[in-house]
């Protein structure tokens, strides 16, 4: 944590902004609070908040190795992806590890959204875990717990708070309000 700490204040001091995820990890079986960059966190600009924000991506990379130890979990799908491809370099010409080898990462996005898994005309929010180049769902869990659900008098549901993972930091605020 305290390293992760560290390392969030340098990166908001050069780049403005930085994120710290906050979760339960069910593969390490403990709580986890990780530094995110600017760069892996997709949020759309108009969003004034990670509260407000119908959609919000995470970009990471996993070993094949670390994808198949996750769905030996049961954490992940147990389905075959293919060969993962190297990511670009900002520049788009090169991949950032030069060959595609046993140790090229898959890309993984993690996003957490609102779905209508259940027809009933109100879409929850869930998290849905996607291999980019396959385009395989490798997870989707709920992104909300009970005391998030709201009822009114009647019962009937009007309201469900997701658990929000991340925490903006930011050195200085945008001035037209936008959310980068």
């Amino acid at each position: 944590w305290e390293e992760d700490m560290d390392k969030l204040l340098l990166a908001m001091a050069i780049t403005g902004i930085a994120f710290k995820k906050t979760y339960y990890d069910p593969s390490k079986g403990r709580n986890v609070s990780k530094l995110v960059y600017a760069d892996d966190l997709v949020v759309n600009n108009y969003t004034r908040c990670l509260e407000d924000a119908e959609r919000i991506t995470e970009v990471f990379y996993y070993s094949p190795r670390k994808v198949t130890e996750m769905q030996r979990q049961k954490l992940y799908r147990d389905i075959k992806l293919g060969e993962p491809s190297a990511p670009e370099s900002p520049n788009g010409n090169q991949s950032l590890t030069g060959t595609d080898d046993n140790t090229t990462p898959y890309t993984i996005l993690e996003q957490h959204t609102y779905l209508d898994l259940d027809d009933d005309g109100y879409a929850e929010p869930y998290i849905v875990t996607v291999e980019k180049d396959s385009r395989e769902v490798l997870r989707i869990t709920a992104c909300y717990n009970e005391s998030g659900v709201k009822v009114d008098d009647q019962g009937e549901v009007v309201k469900i708070e997701p658990i929000q993972y991340y925490t903006k930091f930011g050195a200085i605020p945008n001035p037209t309000g936008s959310f980068y």
